[in-house]
């Protein structure tokens, strides 16, 4: 298959909502000769009635050379969020049909990226609530629809490639079979939603709690979690930065973790970190002085919009 999606992209995913367009992304194999192969997108969805493929459209990606590889991207059209379920396929413009690769069972609502420390990336399964979260998984429709990026707990510089561990789950889906961290084997807490980071589940959770108590209906909610434990904020920013008396600007991890999802369309971000920039060696700093930790936060916030 000469043509790929991004490996952060898989089947039963979650993509941005209207307003804004959502992107869909990927590699190609280097072709034979010099010019740019043409990528084709389409959009189907089911007829809730007959349950036929319906096409919504086909549109255009571009293409370009970056980094030594062939990547696509293409902005897909504004669409609303709901229950409804998508499938996207891409090809190379003259491909036979069975050609190409597909995303299946996508819906649309808002996006999340959780990212920060080991507070932050701490599995979903050490949690006190773990048995209520597996409750309501399966007694609340919304709850239980929440999908998840799992996997990649170490991405490195090769997250780009086509081999990967990393795949999108529904709550329910992930909420059953896989292998416990300790080694006891399968059980109610050993799938790939319990190894999750919590905190980026419980905000979820309590978001769909705040819609339904004002009477209104939950978005479809997708999550992803950027977590490295023991990091400092100086490895998630990106140099230069204009903050003084801060320890060396490495960008680390917003390299490592960040720069991958870069091309996904959020509809906002978590940060919980700074307990690893505590201590004698750092300075709390001031936001309108310029130095420390006081600048930095509101540089990495607007390092991370741009």
């Amino acid at each position: 298959m000469p043509l790929h999606f991004d490996r952060t992209l898989s089947s039963y995913m979650a993509l941005q909502q209207a307003p804004a367009r959502a992107a869909v992304y990927g590699t190609i194999d280097p072709p034979a000769n010099q010019e740019l192969p043409e990528v084709l997108v389409t959009v189907a969805t089911h007829d809730a009635k007959t349950r036929a493929t319906v096409r919504l459209y086909e549109t255009r990606a571009t293409v370009n050379m970056t980094g030594g590889l062939l990547r696509w991207v293409v902005y897909l059209t504004p669409t609303l969020g709901g229950p409804a379920e998508f499938a996207i396929h891409a090809s190379l413009k003259g491909e036979r049909a069975a050609g190409g690769a597909t995303l299946h069972h996508v819906v649309f609502g808002d996006v999340w990226l959780c990212a920060g420390q080991s507070n932050m990336a701490v599995p979903l399964r050490q949690s006190l609530d773990r048995e209520d979260v597996l409750a309501k998984v399966w007694s609340s429709r919304a709850v239980g629809g929440i999908r998840f990026l799992s996997g990649e707990a170490q991405p490195g510089p090769s997250f780009t490639s086509t081999e990967s561990n990393s795949s999108w789950h529904s709550a329910r889906s992930g909420a059953v079979g896989g292998i416990g961290e300790t080694g006891g084997g399968a059980g109610p807490f050993g799938g790939p939603l319990f190894g999750f980071c919590g905190v980026c589940w419980f905000f979820a959770q309590a978001l769909i709690g705040e819609f339904e108590a004002a009477g209104r209906t939950p978005p479809q909610l997708g999550l992803t979690c950027a977590a490295a434990a023991g990091s400092p904020i100086e490895q998630w920013l990106s140099p230069p930065t204009r903050c003084r008396y801060t320890a060396r600007i490495t960008g680390e991890e917003f390299e490592r973790r960040l720069v991958p999802l870069t091309r996904m369309t959020l509809k906002g971000f978590l940060w919980y970190q700074g307990e690893f920039n505590l201590g004698s060696q750092h300075i709390s700093g001031s936001s309108l002085g310029g130095y420390g930790y006081g600048c930095m936060l509101p540089e990495l916030v607007r390092k991370w919009r741009a």
